[in-house]
């Protein structure tokens, strides 16, 4: 049967209406100003804000690795409870998905435990180039590669056979996702520090230069302009970077880019209160260089905003505290990510719902295959909705975090503006008045379509 979301401001992809909204069968039926039709069951949205669904493509929940610091059942919680109604989950797990095989055993592990919906990234590494069309018949959404050292199972790819993958999934249709750093400043620094030398908030980003970071994004940019592929450049973390991306946008080159809440709300200042919580890679820079990333975020050259959420225990974590080498890189923000860019974006910055809109659903959708299905309130998708409380007042808190590891650099942040409630296929999936409304098994795999 029919039922409606009403007295609502609903966020469209052009505009904001004061209206209502049908849902059947999971999908929705229509969208239109003023009241609901007499005598049909009713959402009464409190006059809220209703987003399309939130769709987060970097995360990491490690499943099915062994002692895993995440696992997919809470990282899907901690993703509903945050306005989240879809995720695409990067390959960096034991074993890492590289082919056909991998890729069966990772969905056999959390399809019973998914709370909401999902699809996965295939990883691409200098290995698994025979393998790239098994998984391209799975259904991956992306091929995900590192241009600087990673995890010994999942090794960065040199540069000529990120060409020659480069040019296979051009023939296929996909996307080659890039974490874009240059391997040989970042080890050379590393191997010419000082033992003796003390480490400074500033140690880890120095080490790891936005030089470094901004001749991986225009090397790659160069590969994809000569094979074609459609490029994207993970957790773009300097806005120097983000100039290269818009030149080549203005080029013609199919290069889009993500950042995190992090890199837009955090700073390097923060390790004094967080210690290795804060470490990433590509590191946190200055506040000045936070605020300049704003900008491209502002001008459409930023395509959206992922939460990159990398667990680590409080104890791996720990061993920073005698030496932050020894400390991996990883920030949680999958639950925070849009209650941030709510204070952060729409209330400190201006900007508009419909951006939000865009930069926190449409846009993802639209690069990865799913827009039709996910990524905006319109007649025919899916009806995954998010519930927003502008005026709501927070402060992140270690107990209210569904993370398995609740370490986090955002705790004790505050701010205005978070998600109350998420529908998935419209049904409630969490709402901040009741918990859980749907359990574990509830999510569905999502593919390109």
């Amino acid at each position: 049967m029919e039922r409606f979301f009403t007295n609502a401001r609903i966020v469209t992809e052009d505009e904001v209406i004061q209206g209502c909204l049908g849902v059947e069968d999971g999908k929705i039926t229509s969208v239109r100003e003023g009241p609901a039709p007499q005598g049909v069951p009713v959402v009464d949205c409190g006059g809220k804000v209703l987003l399309p669904g939130c769709i987060d493509t970097h995360v990491h929940f490690r499943e099915p690795s062994p002692n895993a610091q995440e696992d997919f059942a809470t990282g899907t919680m901690s993703a509903a409870a945050g306005g989240i109604t879809c995720v695409v989950e990067h390959p960096l797990d034991v074993p890492p998905v590289l082919d056909g095989a991998s890729y069966d055993g990772k969905l056999a592990a959390i399809t019973p435990k998914a709370y909401i919906d999902y699809g996965l990234w295939g990883g691409l590494t200098e290995k698994n180039l025979a393998s790239l069309g098994e998984l391209e018949e799975k259904g991956v959404l992306g091929y995900k590669a590192f241009l600087c050292a990673s995890d010994p199972l999942f090794p960065m790819i040199g540069d000529g056979a990120l060409l020659e993958a480069m040019k296979i999934i051009a023939g296929m249709g996909g996307i080659v996702g890039l974490h874009a750093e240059n391997n040989g400043i970042i080890t050379y620094n590393r191997e010419h520090r000082s033992p003796d030398a003390p480490w400074l908030p500033t140690t880890h980003s120095e080490m790891r230069p936005v030089v470094a970071e901004a001749e991986a994004v225009n090397r790659a940019i160069l590969f994809a302009e000569a094979t074609g592929v459609r490029l994207h450049i993970l957790h773009m973390g300097i806005y120097e970077g983000a100039a290269i991306i818009k030149a080549a946008k203005e080029r013609g080159v199919h290069v889009t880019a993500e950042t995190c809440p992090h890199y837009l709300a955090l700073s390097e200042d923060i390790f004094a209160q967080h210690g290795p919580d804060a470490k990433c890679c590509p590191p946190l820079r200055d506040r000045a260089h936070a605020d300049k990333l704003w900008e491209s975020v502002f001008d459409g050259t930023i395509d959206f905003i992922v939460s990159d959420h990398s667990p680590y225990t409080a104890e791996e974590k720990a061993r920073g505290y005698q030496d932050m080498l020894l400390a991996p890189p990883g920030i949680t923000g999958v639950q925070s990510g849009l209650q941030v860019m709510l204070s952060e974006g729409c209330h400190k910055r201006g900007m508009s719902l419909v951006q939000l809109a865009r930069l926190m659903s449409t846009n993802a959708a639209k690069l990865f295959g799913i827009y039709g299905q996910k990524g905006a309130i319109r007649e025919g998708f899916d009806a995954d909705l998010t519930l927003v409380d502008m005026d709501l007042d927070w402060t992140i808190t270690k107990e209210e975090l569904f993370y398995k590891n609740k370490n986090s650099a955002f705790v004790g942040f505050k701010g205005k503006g978070k998600a109350v409630a998420t529908y998935v296929r419209g049904e409630c999936v969490y709402s901040l008045a009741d918990g859980f409304r749907k359990g574990p098994g509830y999510g569905k795999l999502i593919k390109r379509t």
